[in-house]
């Protein structure tokens, strides 16, 4: 009985250690992706050094290694665990549709998950906004690469939607609309201030209605447009 007793003691304190250590494993984890998202961005995927992310992090580059591996796959967590609500929310949005589609219903279940109309926007998530604005302008083929294997399943869904609401528009046109409609919604993305600026003021996109309604009536004007042959 008492040599048991000691036994049973020293199991449950070496579980407890095994458990304190991988949560704070994972809560350092954390901490090397938020501050990793934050320098991407704000300084663009190669504007950001290793050292740079330990610092903010409070970590050291082995621990970056041991959790993430490389710069490479940290940015690929960082894209991942951005892009994983969006994908989710947009589908479930595009399952919610009735059939035969309505072309801005359509629209709107795409862009809508990126404001905080349907899905309240947390601070990461707004970031998170910023990086992919920021990814964009680099012309990477490495951040190409990595957010077409993060949205291009759910995103040809959508085309294909599109393609249902226009029968009689050519599939080149589509491409290239769609195409336009991305540019559109990551440079909103980044942010609104420059409705503010430019009308001197007088609309601010922070007050009242209006952003979402209108970035969806504006692209489906576009994708309703005649073809240009």
């Amino acid at each position: 009985m008492a040599d048991g007793k000691p036994k049973r003691d020293t199991a449950r304190n070496s579980s407890t250690h095994i458990d304190l250590r991988r949560l704070n494993g994972e809560e350092t984890r954390q901490r090397i992706i938020d501050a990793a998202q934050m320098l991407f961005a704000k300084n663009g995927y190669s504007g950001v050094s290793m050292r740079q992310i330990t610092m903010r992090a409070k970590a050291n580059v082995a621990a970056i290694h041991y959790h993430l591996g490389s710069k490479e796959q940290l940015l690929l967590e960082v894209l991942r665990r951005g892009a994983g609500p969006l994908v989710e929310k947009r589908n479930e949005n595009l399952r919610a549709l009735k059939q035969p589609y309505k072309l801005e219903e359509v629209i709107r279940a795409f862009v809508s998950p990126v404001f905080g109309n349907e899905v309240k926007s947390s601070a990461k998530q707004l970031i998170f906004g910023e990086l992919r604005a920021r990814l964009m302008f680099e012309n990477s083929n490495l951040v190409e690469r990595m957010l077409s294997e993060l949205f291009d399943a759910s995103t040809t869904k959508f085309i294909q939607a599109l393609c249902e609401c226009l029968p009689d528009l050519p599939e080149r046109d589509i491409y290239f609309r769609f195409h336009y409609l991305l540019g559109a919604m990551t440079y909103t993305m980044s942010g609104l201030s420059r409705v503010k600026t430019l009308s001197g003021g007088v609309y601010d996109p922070a007050k009242g209605p209006g952003s979402l309604d209108q970035l969806v009536t504006f692209l489906t004007a576009g994708f309703r447009a005649p073809s240009v042959g």
